[in-house]
């Protein structure tokens, strides 16, 4: 993985401060255009929704999209490919031929063992977000009232409807929703601070997953898969956390679609045994030298300036606004 982000040359020496003013302003309105095209993508991933939802409808296929399981998850893959993928792959391929290495990271890891102890433990914060998101809506229900929820996934019963019910949410969003948040809107801003990057490409991920009660858990869970994508070197780290986080979801989908029963002791089997290796996963990696830590920006704006020229553009504030209106939806 590539990590030589170009910041201003050679601290020691002294410039005159119009250089070091134009630089700096320079990478502020890098920092924007940046932020433009998420805007931009944001916004034609919310076009291309309403598009393929009112494609369905006008053509008489949305009845058979919701009752015809084999038909619905298959166009739920399509949607999830269509919706995501595309728009963020225009963005890549609009940009110059080396910045397109820098934002698919999809070489080797700096170590296997490494990359075994970071999707464990990115696994296990996954989990523990999920729990922190459950334990903080029944805090809202019993303190405020306030109830926030999700849209319901419909597991499949027929053997053709499970394997794309798999494949559309542990195959096909994994591998799009990396390439967008951990590659196209996180690694240009690598350069401005690597926890920056973070937090802002979680941000958006967050928002973008669209439910009041997915907010707060893909915020926390992009933050993990963020952290062991850039401390492993490797997007492929984020894509398998990613994969084996929403298997989970399918199989308990799947237990409580067949022994309801059964349904509280498989979870707790399962979050017994995602905790304990995710622990001792997470010291390995703690302890490890061979992990890339996280680096300090490499241009000398305030956080301030980073936030705003990154999230406050027309398109950006737009794209937000909807996002928000959609997540209103789900708290009463």
């Amino acid at each position: 993985m590539n990590n030589n982000y170009q910041g201003y040359p050679n601290r020691g020496c002294a410039y005159p401060a119009s250089d070091v003013s134009r630089f700096l302003e320079k990478s502020r309105k890098e920092l924007h255009r940046h932020g433009v095209t998420v805007g931009v993508c944001l916004l034609l991933c919310l076009f291309l929704q309403y598009a393929v939802v009112n494609m369905l409808r006008l053509s008489g296929l949305y009845d058979e999209y919701l009752n015809n399981e084999v038909f619905g998850k298959a166009v739920d893959i399509l949607f999830s490919a269509v919706t995501v993928f595309l728009p963020f792959l225009a963005a890549v391929l609009l940009m110059p031929p080396k910045k397109r290495e820098l934002v698919t990271p999809l070489g080797s890891p700096v170590s296997g063992k490494l990359m075994a102890a970071g999707v464990a433990a990115g696994l296990m914060f996954c989990v523990v977000g999920s729990d922190i998101t459950t334990y903080l809506a029944a805090f809202l229900k019993n303190v405020f009232g306030v109830t926030i929820s999700a849209s319901e996934t419909v597991p499949a019963t027929s053997a053709a409807g499970r394997f794309l019910y798999v494949c559309s949410l542990s195959v096909i969003p994994p591998l799009s929703e990396e390439f967008a948040f951990r590659g196209v809107v996180l690694q240009p801003m690598r350069k401005f601070g690597d926890l920056f990057a973070i937090v802002m490409s979680a941000f958006v991920f967050g928002l973008m997953h669209g439910t009041a009660l997915q907010f707060p858990f893909a915020f926390i869970a992009g933050i993990s898969l963020a952290y062991f994508t850039i401390a492993t070197g490797t997007m492929w780290t984020g894509i398998i956390i990613h994969s084996l986080n929403n298997l989970l979801t399918v199989i308990i989908g799947l237990v409580s679609e067949i022994n309801p029963d059964r349904l509280a002791p498989v979870y707790g089997a399962i979050n017994t045994v995602i905790l304990i290796f995710g622990m001792i996963a997470a010291v390995y990696f703690l302890v490890s030298k061979k992990k890339i830590r996280l680096k300090k920006t490499s241009v000398n704006l305030s956080l301030g300036v980073r936030v705003r020229a990154f999230l406050l553009n027309p398109l950006m504030i737009i794209a937000f606004c909807i996002l928000v209106w959609q997540i209103s939806k789900f708290i009463s």
